[in-house]
């Protein structure tokens, strides 16, 4: 059996460390990997109700679905690995594997019941709750764990009922699913905001537009 990794807490990381020679085609030592967006379609339908005026017509949401939006397709050679993405917003990702045309191995993020870090580099303690207040809500609609890595965060027991694992700035950290990093994030020796962190820039955002833009800029899945 092919095995394969699927990592998370640095970009996105695919690797296969193991395959079963006893399938494999000649000049063929490669599998296709295709790398999706999920996103969520809502389906709408006219209805008609009546009122004091008589009869009204509006489109009313009455289903909605989610869809993979492909975002890139690689070569994965046997044995080694790829990171085809360095964002480090979060992207809904969905991975199909093939070889030779046939699907060997297929999974989504999916954070429910996972350890999620947050290394937060704040302004200021107000903006801290702001975001504080932001991954509480994060934390209750994707049913996941909390890490937090912010030296006042650890100092106190304000925010325990939202992070579940506490480190301060200097610990090394692992073992998290996702690693979401939320600041003001530049391209090294210059005042250019780094575009896998902010991808539509800084100018002018506010303590709410910057973590929304690690958590809800690539894909409407996700409640805010």
């Amino acid at each position: 059996m092919n095995n394969f990794k699927i990592d998370f807490s640095d970009g996105l990381y695919i690797e296969n460390d193991h395959v079963d020679d006893s399938e494999i085609i000649k000049d063929l030592n490669h599998f296709g990997v295709k790398i999706y967006s999920r996103s969520k379609k809502e389906n709408y339908k006219l209805v008609h109700e009546k009122n004091s005026q008589g009869l009204m017509h509006k489109m009313q949401c009455f289903d909605e679905s989610l869809y993979n939006r492909e975002l890139f397709y690689l070569h994965l050679n046997f044995c080694t690995w790829v990171k085809p993405f360095i964002y480090k917003y979060l992207i809904p990702y969905h991975i199909d594997i093939f070889y030779n045309n046939k699907l060997e191995f297929s999974y989504s993020l999916d954070c429910r019941h996972k350890l999620i870090l947050f290394n937060l580099e704040t302004k200021d303690e107000k903006e801290l709750y702001l975001w504080m207040n932001v991954i509480d809500i994060f934390k209750k609609n994707m049913n996941c764990d909390i890490a937090i890595k912010n030296d006042i965060v650890y100092s106190t027991n304000e925010f325990d009922f939202i992070a579940d694992v506490k480190y301060r700035k200097d610990n090394d950290t692992n073992r998290h699913y996702l690693n979401l990093n939320v600041g003001r994030f530049y391209i090294p020796n210059s005042q250019i905001a780094d575009p896998y962190y902010h991808p539509d820039g800084l100018n002018n955002k506010n303590s709410l537009e910057i973590i929304n833009d690690i958590l809800y800029f690539s894909s409407d899945l996700f409640k805010k």
